[in-house]
This record gives structure tokens, C-alpha cells and sequence, in this order.
């Protein structure tokens, strides 16, 4: 479903101010190109200002307007924040002067002088491509070049420095240049490890309050947001296993619509009370909290085919640890019939999937990173050479896709 009406008029409307501006600031700014644009007090100067602070004024009215309030709001909480953490860390290895001003350097290279995992070096580099910070000189050719943006950075680093924390998205273990062993900087903040934290009652209903939100809103987003990523609807009787389904949200929201699906929402003991609070009484006998650890056997109560749902799991996870996962749903996948639909953002170079490639790394554990459907095709035939992508189901926003996996 598409913007309304009334939306589109005020996107029309700011359209037709926007070029009206644009014409006024570029005759102001063509009228002496040679002048002192320190002086302030010129009256040209002076109208050039605020020319100029009424279009950034009107791109950003267009830009909420054609985001929408929700999508603005989760813009704002998930890659401006991490858009902070980039110029702490751009600024905390010195990545501007160590990139030549009118050259390039390869990523191997400026690791090497940084000291910095080559692969954590490159997510970093790439969600600075995506804010224009820094670019790559062409396209998979492996190498950096500085932009308008990463040239401006040495005149604020100081005030960075200031306003910004000390923990930077690439901080390691000094003992160790093993990425599979270094420390989040959750781990290095609170002493001990993400799930470790949220275990406590307090840090667990934040973390499953947030995903909720997170989920409800991006919904908002999809200009198709009245239908579900997968259709549901379309589905025979089954069950649908829910791993590491929470407090069981997503599976009231999935139940609601489809009365003739059965959900078994799996997670820790420690998630069964919030479950036991979130799934209301009509839907008691058709959502079921089961307690159970993502990395232990599946235990086999199903006679029948089973449809395994994992939203927004394996990216929390290093591959080996996905594998480990994966390995115990195996034995029900190959009952004729069964399938595994995991719901991930499917990593790209949309800026929004590249910042929550920088949340995994940041929060979760290590190795915990956003994968491409290539990713997911090598993760899969680790852990048995049958399991294939059968189909990609992919929404209008935000990156996400459901990968229907079959092992056959």
C-alpha cells in the first residue's frame, strides 16, 4: 500500500519549494564567487546563509515525509548511533591520515599499519562507504580513497574526542589478534558476555521489549505493511517450531491472522514468564512455550512434517556456533515435508542492513555479523551437503528476507 493521498500532496508540495529554493541559493551563490565568505555581515553572505539553512531545512522535511515518522525514529536509534561509534573508531586508529590524500590504500594494507582484523577493518570501512565517508576506489577492487566527508574529519577530531566515548567499535583483546577470540564491547563494558547480562529479569525484558519494537515498527515501514513477509495465510495445517522465539510476539502475531497454524515457541526458562504474560488466553492451545536451548537435540515429538521458524538468530552467532545450531534440527528436517524458514536482514550495501552489521559486532557475541544469501548457502552445506535454499522471500524494505531451506 502505497503513501496516501494526503502524504503525496505534501511530498508534491515540498518538491515544488525545494526547486524554488535551490534556484535562490545558487543565484545567490553565483552572484561573486570571488568574495570573502568569512564576512557574515555582508548582506550577501548573510542571505546565501540563510538560503542555505532553508533547503537543508526542506531536504530534511522531505526526507521524514517520504521515510515516514517510524522509519525516521528507527533511522535515528539504529544508524545515527552507530554512525558515532564509526567516527570514534575512524578517529581512535587515525584511518583519515592513514590514507593518502590524493592515492589509495588496499584494505590489507591499512590493517596491517592499523593493527585491526582485516575483516572487522572492512565492515567498518563499508558502512563508511554508505555515509560517504571514505569510498572504494572501485567497486570490489579492495582498496580506500578519501571523500569530501573523510577529508573534513581532521578539523573536528578533537572535538570527537570530546564528545564521544573512549570504546571503539574495533577494540580487541590486546592478547590475542584472533577475531574469534576477541571481546565485544558489551563484554569489555560489562565484564562478562551479552546473554550473560540480559539473563537478569530487568536486562531480558529490555532486550525482548526492544526486538518487539524493533519488529512492530519496521512493519510500519513497508509500504506493504499489512501483509507478513511470508504467506502465512497460504500454509497447510502445521506445526511451526518457533526457535528462540522469546516471549513468543511474533508467533501471537503469525497466530492471530492464520487459525489453522499451531506455534511451539522455543526458548529458555527464563523467557517463560514473559511468554506465559504475552500469549493471551484464546490462543493458549495454539501457542505453546516450550523450554528448550537452541545448542542442545531437538527432542522428536513430532510425527509429522515441522516447519522450524528462526527470526533474527543465526546473525547473533560466530558460524561455528550457527553450525552447532543448525546441526540439531537436522534430524527432523529430513522427515519428507519439514523446512526451515530463517528470517534475516540478508546483508547488502543498503546502509541500514550495514549498521546492523555493526550492532552484532558491537553487542553480540564474537563473530556475531549480518551474512549474504551466499553466506548462508556456504553455512548451510557445512553443516549437511543436502541443505539448499529452496526460495528467497524478500520484503520492499529494510533489507529483510525469509530463506525457505529444505534438506532433500
Amino acid at each position: 500500500m502505497g503513501a496516501s493521498a494526503e502524504i503525496q500532496s505534501e511530498i508534491s508540495e515540498l518538491g515544488k519549494r525545494l526547486i524554488e529554493v535551490t534556484d535562490r541559493f545558487t543565484a545567490v551563490d553565483n552572484v561573486n564567487p570571488q568574495m570573502d565568505r568569512s564576512d557574515i555581515s555582508n548582506p550577501i553572505e548573510s542571505d546565501l546563509t540563510d538560503v542555505r539553512e532553508s533547503l537543508v531545512c526542506l531536504l530534511q522535511d522531505m526526507l521524514q515525509k517520504v521515510q515516514g515518522p517510524t522509519r525516521t525514529l528507527i533511522d535515528m536509534t539504529n544508524t545515527a548511533r552507530v554512525r558515532l561509534s564509526l567516527l570514534r573508531t575512524i578517529v581512535h586508529f587515525d584511518l583519515v591520515g592513514k590514507v593518502p590524500e590524493a592515492g589509495s590504500v588496499a584494505f590489507d594494507e591499512l590493517a596491517s599499519i592499523t593493527a585491526v582484523d582485516r575483516s572487522l577493518l572492512e565492515r567498518v570501512l563499508r558502512f563508511a562507504f554508505s555515509q560517504g565517508i571514505f569510498q572504494e576506489t572501485s567497486p570490489g577492487h579492495g582498496t580506500v580513497s578519501h571523500t569530501e566527508l573523510s577529508r573534513a574529519i581532521p578539523l573536528l577530531a578533537p572535538w570527537f574526542q570530546l564528545v564521544l566515548s573512549a570504546t571503539c567499535l574495533c577494540r580487541r583483546q590486546q592478547s590475542s589478534r584472533d577475531p574469534h577470540d576477541s571481546k565485544t564491547a558489551v563484554e569489555i563494558a560489562f565484564k562478562k558476555p551479552f546473554y550473560a547480562v540480559i539473563k537478569s529479569d530487568s536486562h531480558l525484558r529490555l532486550f525482548q521489549d526492544g526486538l518487539k519494537s524493533l519488529s512492530m515498527a519496521q512493519k510500519v515501514c513497508w509500504w506493504s505493511h499489512e501483509s507478513d513477509l511470508f504467506p502465512w495465510e497460504e500454509q497447510p495445517k502445521s506445526v511451526i517450531v518457533d526457535v528462540g522465539g522469546g516471549n513468543g510476539q511474533t508467533a501471537v502475531e503469525i497466530a492471530r491472522k492464520n487459525p489453522d497454524l499451531h506455534f511451539v515457541v522455543q526458548d529458555l526458562e527464563e523467557n517463560r514468564t514473559q511468554a506465559e504474560q504475552t500469549i493471551p488466553p484464546d490462543l493458549q492451545k495454539r501457542v505453546l512455550f516450550q523450554a528448550h536451548d537452541i545448542f542442545t537435540v531437538q527432542r522428536r515429538i513430532f510425527q509429522q512434517p515441522v516447519t522450524f521458524f528462526m527470526k533474527w538468530i543465526l546473525h547473533n552467532w560466530s558460524d561455528d556456533r550457527c553450525i552447532e545450531i543448525l546441526t540439531h534440527l537436522v534430524p527432523l528436517l529430513v522427515l519428507p515435508g519439514s523446512r526451515l524458514l530463517v528470517q534475516e536482514y540478508v546483508l547488502s550495501e543498503s546502509t541500514y542492513v550495514r549498521a546492523m552489521d555493526m550492532t552484532m559486532l558491537t553487542f553480540f557475541t564474537s563473530g556475531a555479523r549480518e551474512r549474504t544469501v551466499q553466506d548462508f548457502d556456504i553455512l548451510f552445506q557445512q553443516v549437511d551437503r543436502r541443505m539448499r535454499i529452496a526460495k528467497v522471500w524478500e520484503a520492499d524494505e529494510m533489507g529483510m528476507k525469509i530463506l525457505e531451506v529444505i534438506v532433500a
